[in-house]
């Protein structure tokens, strides 16, 4: 997930070459320097990137930035403090909930309301640390889904990251919760439907899920687990994983720290956030 306090933002082209990936992975112990020259050759779109503070709010934890072109909005939330944040032009509204909030997405009514389309945002479907939820922006109310926490039995975990497939499905993940207990990777990736049924797509097997993101054509999806590692997999139009490999390799990299948040431009370029850059 995107924090609020990023200091750096980098992007990664998913070539087909070889040779690029190979490229970026082998840059090994170098200084901040040469990561500005690689930065730069890149191309001329990523010596223009500039990062700003929007808004004066402080965070506990700032995730799920999601900007609601509908209503010319920017949501995120402050997941210890379980705030849900919404500003649009010079006001500011936020909201209360009793959970340790994961990630955000956007709910319409109906895949076929096309009149309301273009509406301002009223539901949010929520990942927590209780599972899944539908929130009401208007009333402040909040509805549980039905079995809609897969893990309820599994105490050492709890939502996280989690962004909408091209399709309109919610893709999240969980996490271990506590630091000292990430020897082990409990995390999985869930696909929420329509009919708002919850599907494992992967795991067991992540320790921490941050960036899930997609590919312009929907088809491949990419996510870290942890570790400092960014994977990437095939994603079918039904929804699921299969063939997860190596991206990228913070640890091996200029880039220290690992990846938090992610997306992909429409070009095909993946940006990470790098908290510890």
């Amino acid at each position: 997930m995107v924090s609020s306090t990023i200091a750096s933002t980098w992007a990664l082209s998913d070539s087909k070459s070889l040779s690029k990936e190979k490229n970026v992975s082998s840059m090994k112990n170098t200084t901040t320097d040469a990561s500005t020259e690689f930065l730069m050759n890149l191309g001329p779109i990523f010596q223009q990137v500039n990062v700003y503070r929007v808004g004066k709010t402080k965070d506990k934890l700032g995730e799920s930035p999601w900007w609601s072109a509908n209503d010319d909005s920017l949501f995120w939330m402050d997941c210890l403090a379980g705030i849900v944040h919404k500003r649009y032009d010079d006001l500011y509204v936020r909201w209360h909930l009793p959970y340790v909030l994961g990630s955000l997405a956007a709910v319409r009514p109906s895949i076929t309301d096309h009149k309301n389309s273009n509406t301002a945002v009223e539901l949010l479907l929520l990942a927590l640390d209780a599972g899944f939820g539908v929130f009401d922006l208007k009333s402040g109310k909040m509805a549980l889904i039905n079995g809609g926490n897969p893990e309820v039995r599994e105490p050492m975990t709890r939502f996280n990251d989690g962004k909408c497939d091209r399709e309109g499905r919610f893709i999240a993940g969980t996490m271990v919760s506590k630091r000292e207990n990430r020897h082990t990777a409990k995390g999985s990736l869930y696909r929420v439907d329509s009919d708002l049924s919850v599907h494992r797509i992967y795991g067991p097997g992540i320790k921490v899920t941050n960036g899930p993101c997609f590919s312009p054509n929907g088809r491949r999806i990419y996510f870290t687990d942890g570790t400092g590692v960014m994977f990437k997999a095939d994603y079918s139009l039904g929804g699921t994983i299969s063939k997860v490999t190596k991206f990228f390799d913070f640890n091996t990299s200029c880039l220290s720290g690992g990846s938090d948040g992610a997306t992909v431009d429409s070009k095909g370029n993946v940006w990470c956030a790098i908290p510890a850059a």
